[in-house]
């Protein structure tokens, strides 16, 4: 479904969340996972309940002194020159939030490494007038699925991880209660969403116990292992099947190889380098029931809340932080980060500066961030890589790109080989469109995007790369339902307004 909006090919409306996720449990909390529709596997879905008109202000957010959030040089590298300060976008926002109904929307524009754009408006929770501001965090939901899939590129460059290694040899611990079909599911799979891993979890009861499980992250996801592994899957390994549960694999495949957390790995070795300071997992902020005094003394006004609330559907009640705001620890690495959008942004950074480098590269290039050195993880089928140690700082780069080896940005931006016409086109972490606004100037190129949103139904983003022209729009907002709608007409002013081939020269 393509929607045109002032002459430019906006992001397609109302990306939609795959149903077979949609479980409501205790607090109204629905696991849902988002893909724009023209990735989602089974044709349109109706769109979400709209949210009721409840009248909200939407005050212009509070700009922080230094705007100039842009993608940075990592930790211990002093930068050339500082940026121009990204253009205040706030206003833009207001109108879009009022028609949608949604209670708040930030939004981050790259261009050429950069950001230029940059803004924030509506308020942290209905009914509240505490406003947005642009280093409030925003929960990214499947977003995070790229997360995790670079997390395991740097590992693959570093020889602790190979792209075709399997269940079986990762696992041995759950190999002798493993179905046979699942034994040879390899890391690559995983983080295609082709590893026959299912789009639900109700397994045994599994959703249950996740909500339930009082252990660790690790040991939910080695628990979502044992339980899904025992029965062959209904989807044949190597067709498309959207799955929450197979990232979680991914992840708790690097948490086994390195002998640390998908949590702290993700921050070590991904946020550390890109300079992101924000990163968190789970639903953002400190709860503060509505109505309390937020700890002002007695008498004194409230200090409202100190981050943006996810909003349950379907009239967009704002939802306290805590156990039940997001989904369990388990399924970490499919779906529970949260940042600022100008740490998102320096993350987005890093993927554009990647394929800059490609494009720039001759074939014969040397990658410059390839670690690992000598034979390839790959070279070694079916097998774990061998273990390197663990890396007790950040690394240092001089440049975003240089976070994965050339090698690795390939493998993490091309979508997966078909296997039935219904297979989706589905890189690793993102979905492969292509469209005119994104096509670039050298021949050969196609228009071709990088696309993901993410939502756990409380809150909604999406993140639109157009790789041939150094070019991304990311749109966070604290609902979803109408959010989701309200994402797409931010993200396609934004294309119009900032993505004309003029102005990325």
């Amino acid at each position: 479904m393509i929607r045109i909006l002032a002459s430019v090919e906006a992001p397609a409306a109302s990306p939609r969340s795959v149903s077979a996720q949609r479980l409501l449990l205790a607090a109204s909390l629905m696991l849902a996972t988002s893909l724009p529709p023209a990735i989602a596997r089974n044709g349109p879905m109706a769109d979400d309940p709209p949210t009721p008109a409840i009248s909200t202000s939407s005050p212009r957010a509070a700009m922080p002194a230094a705007l100039n959030d842009a993608p940075a040089a990592a930790p211990g590298v002093a930068p050339a020159n500082r940026d121009p300060a990204p253009e205040d976008v706030s206003d833009a926002l207001a109108p879009i939030i009022d028609k949608h109904k949604v209670p708040a929307i930030a939004v981050a524009v790259i261009r050429d490494g950069r950001i230029v754009a940059l803004g924030a408006s509506g308020v942290r929770r209905r009914g509240d007038p505490t406003p947005v501001t642009t280093s409030d965090l925003w929960h990214l939901g499947s977003c995070t699925k790229s997360m995790t899939a670079t997390l395991c590129a740097i590992l693959v460059d570093r020889g602790q991880l190979s792209w075709d290694q399997t269940l079986a040899t990762t696992f041995p611990f759950a190999a002798e209660t493993m179905a046979d079909e699942f034994k040879a599911v390899t890391l690559e799979q995983l983080l295609t969403n082709r590893g026959g891993f299912p789009g639900g979890m109700e397994q045994d009861g599994l959703w249950g116990k996740l909500w339930n499980f009082k252990g660790t992250g690790t040991q939910a996801r080695r628990l979502t292992l044992e339980t899904l592994t025992r029965k062959a899957p209904k989807t044949k390994p190597g067709a498309f099947e959207y799955s929450n549960a197979g990232f979680s694999i991914a992840g708790l495949m690097a948490e086994q190889m390195t002998d640390s957390s998908w949590e702290e790995l993700m921050q070590r070795e991904v946020f550390a380098p890109l300079g992101i300071t924000t990163a968190g997992f789970g639903a953002p902020g400190t709860a503060t029931p509505i109505g309390a005094s937020d700890g002002a003394p007695a008498g004194a006004a409230s200090k409202g809340p100190d981050q943006p609330r996810g909003h349950i559907l379907p009239v967009g009640t704002p939802k306290e932080p805590g156990p039940s705001a997001d989904n369990p620890d388990a399924i970490g690495p499919a779906g529970r980060v949260h940042m600022t959008i100008g740490d998102w942004a320096k993350y987005i950074a890093a993927h554009l500066d990647g394929e800059a480098m490609l494009r720039a590269a001759p074939a014969n290039a040397a990658d410059p961030a390839n670690a690992g050195g000598g034979d390839a993880p790959s070279s070694k089928p079916n097998a774990p890589a061998a273990s390197a140690p663990a890396q007790s700082a950040p690394r240092v780069i001089s440049r975003p790109g240089e976070l994965v080896s050339l090698d690795g940005w390939r493998k993490l931006h091309a979508a997966a080989p078909k296997i039935a016409e219904k297979d989706n086109e589905y890189a690793m972490g993102w979905g492969v469109l292509r469209r005119p606004w994104a096509k670039g100037s050298t021949p050969g190129d196609t228009g071709r995007t990088l696309t993901h949103s993410g939502s756990n139904t409380m809150w909604f983003c999406v993140a639109w790369l157009a790789p041939e022209r150094n070019f991304g729009v990311l749109v966070c907002v604290n609902q979803a339902g109408e959010g989701t709608k309200a994402a797409d007409a931010v993200a396609g002013e934004m294309i119009k307004r900032f993505g004309k081939r003029d102005e990325a020269k």
